[in-house]
């Protein structure tokens, strides 16, 4: 007794025996038609399932055929020292230099630099704080920038802070400094009776 020959085929469809078929074995007797089908069709599937488990196989760390541990050369799973040394880096020499990319200084009039990814173009958004005074008689004075922009200052906001009404003005805005104006009459604007003081606030880059 032979065997069907299978051939790894999926079928569209599985013969269905009709009531004029004659009886006729054999490898191409139509009574073996609907045997071949499946089998041709098991032999498929068969195939599939033993591709997953190859390409399977080949991504199993630690021995894995292909995928062992990574390496610095070669790409593959981090084993579970790898993953502690990662973690430890994480909170070391990694946050350093990720944090020195952030620089700046905190206090009265201070800055901050903010590295951004803009359409991607690598950019630094630099952040400028201040508190500006001036004596009588003058109600105007230049403000330095604790660091210059590098290419354009975007905007500045001045307060005025302290006791009575006054508003503060800026203007000439350069990369490195601006004018900073005081006045108590919000009409006529006339000049400080007292020495003003001001916050201000400037974003560039």
């Amino acid at each position: 007794m032979a065997n069907l020959i299978e051939s790894a085929a999926y079928e569209a469809g599985v013969y269905q025996f009709e009531v004029t078929d004659p009886l006729q074995g054999g490898p191409n007797g139509i009574d073996n038609l609907p045997h071949k089908h499946l089998a041709n069709r098991t032999a498929w599937l068969k195939g599939q399932v033993d591709t997953l488990n190859t390409e399977n196989n080949a991504h199993i760390g630690a021995g894995g055929a292909a995928h062992a541990n990574a390496t610095t050369t070669v790409a593959g799973f981090m084993s579970a020292a790898d993953k502690v040394a990662l973690g430890a880096a994480a909170t070391s020499a990694a946050l350093a230099a990720l944090a020195a990319n952030f620089t700046g200084v905190l206090a009265t009039n201070g800055y901050l630099r903010l590295p951004l990814r803009i359409a991607d173009v690598d950019r630094t958004l630099i952040v400028q704080w201040g508190q500006a005074t001036a004596d009588l008689p003058s109600s105007t004075k230049t403000v330095a920038f604790p660091i210059a922009f590098p290419t354009a200052c975007l905007n500045i906001q001045a307060t005025h802070f302290g006791y009575g009404g006054s508003i503060a003005v800026v203007a000439d805005i350069t990369t490195t400094n601006f004018l900073l104006s005081m006045c108590q009459d919000f009409n006529a604007c006339p000049e400080q009776v007292v020495s003003f003081a001001a916050f201000w606030l400037a974003i560039g880059y």
